[in-house]
């Protein structure tokens, strides 16, 4: 039997990953001060993750709200 660890990631979360990994180590791994400001950019990339995908949902919900309008549009015409 063989196990396997499967890891998904966004772009911009392998983009932070290296850029954090560069920074810790192996300069900085046990600096308090380091730590926490990594840990603090960490949590921002997260979330400028998350709003990337909720723009994204955002724009495609209102392309298909402004479909539903043209279609209506069209059939009065």
């Amino acid at each position: 039997m063989v196990f396997t660890e499967v890891q998904v990631r966004t772009i911009f979360e392998e983009g932070w990953t290296e850029i954090d990994h560069k920074i810790r180590y192996p300069n900085f791994s046990h600096n308090e001060q380091v730590c926490e400001f990594l840990l603090m950019f960490n949590r921002l990339a997260g979330s400028a993750d998350e709003m990337g995908s909720f723009v994204k949902q955002l724009v495609s919900e209102l392309e298909q709200h402004q479909k539903s309008i043209d279609e209506i549009t069209q059939k009065k015409c």
